[in-house]
């Protein structure tokens, strides 16, 4: 079984969204910080807060930001399948 099916994923992934939603408040849909730092990668931002976060999650782990992206998007439309 990988970790992203497991209690601990979901919990750290719930409360990824709850820093997202008390200190990044601009974004109104439920999104991980690791999403917002990617997004602000994306429009080239460099300064940034998020794109510096971003920046050092990626040389932690190449590709976070962009795979957090594709994360956000899946549980977007399972939630949207099961809303159907």
């Amino acid at each position: 079984m990988s970790w992203s099916n497991t209690w601990s994923s979901g919990l750290a992934i719930g409360l990824d969204y709850m820093i997202e939603l008390t200190a990044f408040w601009r974004v109104k849909a439920p999104m991980t910080v690791s999403s917002m730092c990617g997004l602000s990668l994306r429009k080239g931002e460099l300064t940034t807060f998020l794109a510096l976060l971003g920046r050092g999650l990626n040389w932690l782990n190449p590709g976070h930001c962009e795979a957090a992206i594709v994360a956000d998007r899946l549980r977007a439309k399972a939630t949207l399948a099961m809303l159907e």
